[in-house]
C-alpha cells in the first residue's frame, strides 16, 4: 500500500476556507499598493479609486486576478492537509512562491493591456503585502476555526479495531494527517501483527470498559468482519448506542449494520499522495465540524453575547441577592458530561444550600421521576430565592458563559450530573452526548416536569436524529414564552 495521508470532511472544510482568506488577502493587497504606489503614476489615490463609477469589464478583470491567485496557491498544494504543508514556515515558503508567480503574471498583463497602474514600485508594496496578509489571514482563519473546536481543537479520538497490516497501515496515515486524529490504541482478540504492545487496549470483549475509561470519538473497524461477525457487530453496536462514530473503510467486507437504530452515513476520502482517492464509509451521530455546524456555533456565539450584554443588570442583581441572602458561593459548579463524554464544568446561579449534594443521596427514595434523574417537588434543599430563580430560569443564564467557551450550546440536550449517568439502564440513552449540550433544547419546551424520563430521552435523540438550523432556531423562540411566563423549573 502507497504512502497515504487521510483527508476528512472536516479537514477539507478547514482548507476550503482558506480560499476566503486568500482572496481577501490579495483584495487587501491590491487596495494597499493602489493607495501607496497607486498616486505616483495615476495621480489619484484609493479613496478616487473606489468612487469611481465600477464598470462590468472591471469586475470581471477582477474576478480573473482573483481567480489566477487561487489556481496559483491550489497548484502548490496550499488547499490540501498535511503532509503537504506540514510547518507554518514552509507554508509561508510556498505562500512567497505563488506570490512572485502572480506577481509576474500580473506585470506581464499589465504590459500586454497597458495598464498604468500596475508599476514597479505599486509591484514590490503589492508582493510584500500579500506575501504578509495572505499567511496572516490564513493563521487568523485556522485560530478562529480551532476557536470553533469539537472535541479536543478539533483532534479526533480514534480507537482501531484490528491489529492487522490494514489497522497498522491505516494507523500509520491519520497520524501523518497533524492535528486531525489521536490514536488511543488498537482492540483485537489475537495480536496479528504488533508494532507496539502497548498500543493493544484488550480484546473485543474488553471494548465496554474501555468506553467508560476513555474518550473515544470514532472507531475505525479495520479488519474483515465476517470473519467476526458477533463480536465485531457487539462492538459497532455498543459504539453506536453511545453516539460514537464508526468509519468502516471500504476496502474491509463487512456484515448489514443492525436497523434499530436512524443510522447516518457519509462518505469521506482518503487522499493518497500520489493524487487518487479511496473511499470511507462513516457511520455517526450528531455534529461535524462543517459549514451546518459553524452555522449553528456562529449563532451561539452572537446571541450569547448579545444576551449577556442584556441581561448583565439581571446577573448583578441575583448573585447579590444569593450573596446576601445565603453567602457564597454565588455561582455553583458542577461537573457534567459534555462533547462524546468531555467533562466540564457548568455554571449556575446558586439554588440550593451548599451541601446540596451531600443530602440527594438521603432523598433519593423520594425522587418523584423515572429513570436516572432526580426530581422532588418540593425540594428542602432549595432556598426560599432559588426557588424564584429557578422558576424564572435566571438560574440558567450563566451557562452563556459555558456557551462562548465552546462546551455547551444555545440548544441540545440538557447535560445531566454525572451521578445521573451512572444510573441510566439503557446504554443508548449516552447517544445524546455525541452532541454539545443545551442550554434550552425539546424537552424545556414540552412540559418538562409532566414528562416521563423516557419521553425526554427520546425527545433528544430525536432532536439528534433530525437536526436543522430552523430546528434551533424554533426552539429558542419557544423558550421565551416559557421563560417570561416563569415556567421554569420548580
Amino acid at each position: 500500500m502507497n504512502s497515504k495521508a487521510m483527508q476528512t470532511a472536516r479537514n477539507f472544510f478547514i482548507c476550503r476556507s482558506k480560499i476566503v482568506a486568500d482572496v481577501l488577502a490579495m483584495l487587501g493587497a491590491l487596495l494597499l499598493a493602489t493607495q501607496i504606489a497607486g498616486f505616483d503614476e495615476t495621480g489619484y489615490g484609493l479613496l478616487d479609486l473606489l468612487q469611481m463609477r465600477v464598470s462590468v469589464g472591471n469586475l470581471i478583470g477582477l474576478a480573473g486576478l482573483l481567480l489566477l491567485w487561487v489556481q496559483t496557491l491550489r497548484a502548490r498544494n496550499l488547499y490540501k492537509p498535511h503532509p503537504f504543508i506540514q510547518t507554518p514556515t514552509l507554508e509561508l515558503k510556498e505562500i512567497a512562491i505563488c506570490a512572485a508567480v502572480i506577481t509576474v503574471v500580473y506585470a506581464a498583463l499589465a504590459a500586454f493591456f497597458g495598464i498604468r497602474l500596475f508599476t514597479p514600485k505599486f509591484f514590490v508594496v503589492f508582493i510584500g503585502s500579500l506575501i504578509v496578509l495572505t499567511w496572516l489571514f490564513r493563521s487568523l482563519l485556522v485560530r478562529f476555526l480551532q476557536s470553533m473546536h469539537l472535541g479536543d481543537n478539533n483532534i479526533k479520538n480514534v480507537v482501531i479495531i484490528g491489529t492487522n497490516q490494514t489497522a497498522w497501515e491505516y494507523a500509520r496515515q491519520i497520524r501523518l494527517v497533524h492535528g486531525a486524529y489521536r490514536v488511543l490504541g488498537f482492540v483485537d482478540d489475537l495480536v496479528v501483527i504488533s508494532e507496539s504492545q502497548d498500543e493493544h487496549l484488550g480484546t473485543l470483549d474488553d471494548f465496554g470498559r474501555l468506553l467508560d475509561s476513555h474518550v473515544i470519538d470514532e472507531l475505525i473497524v479495520a479488519m474483515p468482519i465476517r470473519s467476526c461477525s458477533g463480536s465485531i457487530q457487539s462492538v459497532i453496536d455498543q459504539a453506536h448506542e453511545r453516539g460514537i462514530a464508526v468509519r468502516f473503510p471500504m476496502a474491509q467486507i463487512f456484515s448489514g449494520l443492525t436497523t434499530n437504530e436512524i443510522w447516518r452515513t457519509r462518505q469521506e476520502a482518503t487522499l493518497g499522495s500520489d493524487g487518487y482517492f479511496a473511499n470511507d464509509l462513516v457511520v455517526y451521530s450528531g455534529h461535524e465540524l462543517g459549514a451546518r455546524y459553524f452555522m449553528k456555533r456562529s449563532m451561539d456565539v452572537l446571541l450569547s453575547t448579545a444576551m449577556l450584554l442584556a441581561v448583565s443588570p439581571i446577573l448583578l442583581l441575583a448573585g447579590l441577592a444569593i450573596y446576601f441572602s445565603s453567602g457564597r458561593p454565588v455561582i455553583f459548579v458542577q461537573e457534567r458530561y459534555g462533547y462524546n463524554g468531555r467533562i466540564f464544568h457548568l455554571y449556575k446561579f446558586r439554588t440550593m444550600v451548599k451541601n446540596a449534594d451531600a443530602l440527594q443521596d438521603q432523598l433519593r427514595a423520594k425522587n418523584e421521576r423515572d429513570g436516572a434523574a432526580f426530581k422532588m417537588k418540593n425540594d428542602p434543599r432549595v432556598t426560599p430565592l432559588g426557588r424564584f430563580l429557578r422558576k424564572t430560569s435566571i438560574d440558567e443564564l450563566p451557562q452563556l458563559f459555558n456557551v462562548l467557551k465552546g462546551q455547551m450550546s444555545l440548544v441540545g440536550p440538557r447535560p445531566l450530573p454525572l451521578a445521573d449517568y451512572r444510573r441510566m439502564n439503557k446504554t443508548s440513552h449516552r447517544r445524546r452526548l455525541s452532541v454539545l449540550p443545551g442550554i434550552t433544547g425539546p424537552w424545556q419546551i414540552s412540559g418538562r416536569d409532566q414528562i416521563s424520563f423516557e419521553e425526554w430521552m427520546q425527545m433528544d435523540l430525536d432532536y439528534i436524529d433530525n437536526w436543522r438550523l430552523m430546528t434551533d432556531i424554533k426552539i429558542i423562540l419557544m423558550t421565551v414564552p416559557t421563560v417570561l411566563l416563569a415556567r421554569g423549573s420548580k
